[in-house]
C-alpha cells in the first residue's frame, strides 16, 4: 500500500515568500552598511570612494582657520568645545567640525529595494561636485572700522574693504558615483546572499 504525502503548496509559497522577504531585507541592510563604511573611509583617508586624493586645503584657508580658531578656542574653553581637528600637522579636509560627516551618516535611508545617502548641510553639494561662489564687496559695519584677515604665516592683514571676487571650491567627492556604487554594492549583496544560503544549508 503506497504512502502518500500531500503538500500544501499555498503554505510552502507563503513560507518561501517570508524567507525571500527576510533575505531581501538583509541584502539592503548589507548595502547600507557598505555605503556607510565607504563614506566614512573617504573622510578618514581624505580621498574619493574611488580612491582619488582630495585636493589639499589652500594655505590661506589653513592660516585663517588656525588663527581664528585660537581666539575661538579661548572662548570655548569654558564649555569644552574642541577646535578644528588636525591630521599629520594640518587640518582634516571637510572635517572642521564633523557636522558634514555626521549629517551624511544620519541621512542614510533604507527602503524596500534601495539605499539613499543624503546630507542636510547646504554646502554638501558644493564639496561633492565643486562650485564657484561669488563674494560681494565687503566693508566694515562701522564707518571708521577695518577688516582683519589672516595673511601668510597667520600674520594679520588690515583692510578698509575687499573687492567683489569669486572663490572656487574644488570637488572633493565623499559619495560614490552611481556606477561605482552599483558595481561594489552588487559584490556586497552577492556575498551577503551566499552567506545567507550557507547559513540556511547549515540549519542556522
Amino acid at each position: 500500500m503506497p504512502t502518500q504525502i500531500k503538500i500544501d503548496m499555498a503554505d510552502v509559497r507563503k513560507k518561501l515568500g517570508m524567507v525571500a522577504s527576510g533575505m531581501r531585507r538583509g541584502m539592503v541592510v548589507a548595502a547600507a552598511e557598505w555605503l556607510r563604511f565607504t563614506i566614512l573611509q573617504s573622510f578618514e583617508q581624505q580621498r574619493s570612494p574611488e580612491g582619488a586624493p582630495w585636493k589639499p586645503l589652500s594655505q590661506n584657508y589653513v592660516n585663517g582657520v588656525l588663527t581664528g580658531g585660537q581666539a575661538r578656542r579661548k572662548k570655548r574653553a569654558v564649555i569644552g568645545t574642541m577646535g578644528p581637528r588636525k591630521i599629520l600637522g594640518g587640518l582634516k579636509i571637510l572635517d572642521r567640525s564633523g557636522a558634514l560627516l555626521q549629517s551624511i551618516s544620519r541621512g542614510i535611508a533604507i527602503g524596500d529595494d534601495r539605499v539613499t545617502a543624503t546630507s542636510s548641510r547646504p554646502y554638501a553639494a558644493a564639496h561633492q561636485f565643486g562650485a564657484v561662489i561669488s563674494i560681494p564687496e565687503i566693508r566694515p559695519k562701522k564707518a571708521n572700522g577695518v577688516l582683519v584677515f589672516a595673511g601668510p604665516g597667520g600674520a594679520p592683514i588690515f583692510a578698509r574693504r575687499t573687492r567683489a571676487h569669486t572663490v572656487r571650491i574644488p570637488a572633493r567627492p565623499f559619495l560614490p558615483s552611481p556606477e561605482f556604487a552599483e558595481k561594489e554594492a552588487a559584490k556586497v549583496i552577492e556575498e551577503a546572499l551566499q552567506d545567507a544560503i550557507n547559513r540556511a544549508g547549515a540549519g542556522q
